[in-house]
């Protein structure tokens, strides 16, 4: 008789098995679960998404020396034994327990999940030494949520440890004076006192995470911020909509935008009277990447020197015409291609020209001022339609 042989646990099969149980799929990696896309297969529960089943995928990327029920069962809510004798000294502490099946995420205000820091955290593990999950509750149509803002990671480690009970700290925003939730800008009904719960738990989240724990990165802090509708992330993504281009982890899409402080430093240029453009030059610059490069993600040392080239024009009174975007493209593009040749032809050209004594003007610091002022010397050498032009720092031949 033949014996069934049990087939290895691969990492591949478990995920794609798992990601095959939902409609909409996403992104899975070891380092990031796509929890904004994921949650759009709970559009019946407002897309929050049960903690259970990120604990699925978790499972199905760390496999099965990551089981709970490899854990012996722990209630921290019977206290935590110090002395390993026969009358043990207990002390529980002071805070909230919760079931597993009343944890909630809402993906608005926090950032992906990871399964390997989830692998650190159990390697590490103290049942002494676990910091308290924050959380929000708040009811809505009837049905009460936790919704975790700080403590994620810890939670679905607890469940690896096969906790039973959860600690959590957590914020009533039920009982918090429809009155406060006015004032700070929300609407006097359901919706508003969930609204406004997002607004402080996303702000906590990125005040406890800027120095803590899994480095918050840039991507995720301007998600949450957009998210918990903040007023310069909602800003900018009008533009990013209104350009084609969306913010995004990886730049494995065309227009996605990853370089997101580069951003915010382009939406914020001032204009010549020092008054804030609020996205001005960012949006013409993106404008213009999208239009040239339609396959293409954001190249960061395209889109900023061209804001801060539209911001020299505007600072020194010269009219840049629509043309003159035509005309740039198309010197760019028939002589280097696609976006990142372009910004390494300029800065290659501008060392040759250091090493070989043939450009004259000021040295330039940084890369975003070589692309800038190579920008300028191409429209000049190849075009120069336009009699004036911001003048370029250093002149060299691109």
């Amino acid at each position: 008789m033949l014996t069934k042989v049990k087939k290895p646990w691969s990492q591949k099969a478990a995920i794609k098995q798992w990601v095959n149980n939902f409609t909409i799929k996403f992104e899975v990696e070891s380092d990031a679960i796509d929890l904004r896309t994921m949650a759009k297969n709970y559009t019946a529960s407002n897309e929050i998404i049960p903690l259970e089943d990120i604990h699925q995928g978790l499972m199905a990327i760390l496999g099965p020396n990551y089981d709970p029920s490899l854990q012996k069962p722990y209630d921290p809510s019977q206290g935590i034994p110090f002395f390993p004798s026969a009358v043990m000294s207990a002390i529980a502490p002071q805070f909230a327990y919760v079931e597993w099946d009343q944890l909630y995420l809402y993906s608005i205000f926090q950032r992906d999940v990871a399964a390997n820091h989830c692998a650190k955290l159990k390697k590490d593990w103290d049942h002494t030494a676990v910091l308290i999950p924050c959380a929000i509750k708040f009811t809505l149509n009837g049905k009460v949520y936790y919704c975790v803002w700080d403590g994620h990671h810890t939670l679905q480690t607890a469940r690896i440890m096969n906790y039973t009970k959860f600690p959590v700290w957590y914020i009533d925003i039920d009982a918090i004076p429809m009155k406060t939730i006015v004032a700070a800008g929300f609407t006097a009904d359901e919706a508003g006192k969930v609204a406004y719960g997002c607004w402080v738990a996303g702000h906590n989240m990125i005040r406890i995470n800027s120095t803590n724990k899994r480095p918050l990165v840039h991507y995720d802090k301007y998600m949450i911020l957009l998210e918990t509708k903040d007023y310069k992330a909602v800003s900018m993504d009008l533009i990013l909509q209104a350009t084609g281009c969306v913010a995004k982890r990886n730049a494995k899409v065309p227009g996605s935008w990853t370089q997101i402080n580069s951003g915010i430093e382009c939406y914020d240029l001032p204009d010549g009277n020092n008054v804030p453009s609020k996205g001005r030059y960012w949006k013409r610059a993106l404008q213009f990447h999208r239009n040239t490069w339609t396959a293409a993600p954001l190249e960061l040392e395209v889109f900023r020197p061209l804001s801060y080239l539209y911001q020299a024009f505007d600072v020194n009174g010269i009219v840049c015409d629509a043309q003159f975007d035509t005309e740039l493209a198309a010197i760019l593009t028939s002589n280097y291609g696609d976006p990142e040749s372009v910004q390494t032809a300029i800065k290659n050209s501008y060392a040759d020209a250091l090493l070989n004594n043939t450009g004259r003007g000021q040295l330039l610091n940084n890369h975003k001022e070589q692309v800038t002022a190579g920008l300028i010397n191409l429209y000049n050498q190849h075009c120069g339609r336009l009699a004036v032009l911001p003048p370029a720092a250093y002149v060299w031949a691109v």
